[in-house]
């Protein structure tokens, strides 16, 4: 398994490497619909915590349905031209129906210096517990320095819930 997801990594990067010039040499106009969605993630089907775990783990009162997000983690916080962005983010879906499954929507969008980029937008049905979000990019040549965002929606059965991580380019 884990030579799989070693070469969707590196696919993933050789294509976030190709959209991220084609964005600087093209303008963010243009973008999406040169290159579509293509970052990675877990697979969706078995939760990291099951439903009683994450139950115990927040306090969960069983009254409605819920998305319980985590902080993100971006890896590394400074980076430079050619570097490997990693982001993961915990999250918790949960309902008081016991067999419950969700249709998530996790998308991931770039902000700052200008730019307000889609990265990854995929749907996945999730089994209640806690499942992981993730992200990886290259940062291309030409990038400007400074600060940027990840911002990361989670979207489920009529709720939403947003998180962001920061890095910097030097």
């Amino acid at each position: 398994m884990n030579i799989y997801r070693s070469r969707r990594v590196i696919v993933y990067t050789t294509l976030i490497s190709i959209a991220c010039v084609l964005l600087i040499l093209t303008g963010c106009a243009d973008f999406k619909k040169k290159t579509g969605t293509f970052l990675g993630g877990d697979s969706g089907e078995q939760p990291m915590d099951s439903r009683d775990e994450a139950i115990g783990k927040y306090n969960y009162k069983s009254i409605k349905d819920e998305i319980i997000l985590g902080s993100p983690s971006i890896i590394p916080d400074v980076a430079r031209i050619g570097d490997t962005i990693t982001q993961t983010m915990q999250y918790v879906v949960l309902s008081p129906e016991k067999n419950k499954s969700f249709k998530v929507q996790e998308v991931v969008t770039l902000s700052g210096k200008g730019i307000l980029l889609e990265l990854s937008r995929k749907e996945i049905e999730k089994m209640q517990g806690t499942h992981t979000s993730t992200v990886q990019f290259t940062i291309p040549n030409g990038l400007a320095r400074g600060s940027y965002k990840l911002i990361t929606t989670i979207s489920t059965a009529g709720m939403e819930k947003k998180q962001t991580g920061s890095f910097r380019v030097k």
